[in-house]
C-alpha cells in the first residue's frame, strides 16, 4: 500500500515540477488540475491512509466501467451522426 502511495505522490511531484496538469477523479468524473494550484490537495487525498486509499482502489472498477459505458455511448452518437451525414450526401448527389 505504502509503494502506491509513494508512486502517486512522485507523479503529482512531477507533474508539479514540469508545469502539467494532473488527471484526477473527483465528483464522479476525470478532472484536470492545474500545475499553479498546490500538489497538497492532489496528494492528501491520496495520504490520508489505507483505509481511504482502500476505498478509492476498490471504486476504480466501477469509475472505468462507467468511463467505459460513457464513451461507449459518444462513439455510438458518433456512428449515427457519420451515418445521417453519409446519407444526406448521398441524397444530395441525387438530386
Amino acid at each position: 500500500m505504502h509503494a502506491l502511495v509513494d508512486a502517486v505522490a512522485k507523479v503529482v511531484e512531477d507533474h508539479r515540477r514540469r508545469a502539467r496538469p494532473l488527471a484526477v477523479w473527483r465528483d464522479g468524473k476525470a478532472v484536470w488540475i492545474s500545475p499553479s494550484k498546490p500538489a497538497r490537495s492532489a496528494r492528501r487525498r491520496y495520504l490520508i491512509g489505507p483505509n481511504l486509499m482502500a476505498q478509492n482502489l476498490e471504486s476504480i472498477p466501477h469509475k472505468l466501467s462507467t468511463l467505459n459505458f460513457q464513451l461507449s455511448t459518444i462513439l455510438t452518437g458518433a456512428d449515427q451522426l457519420r451515418n445521417a451525414v453519409n446519407q444526406l450526401q448521398t441524397l444530395l448527389h441525387v438530386v
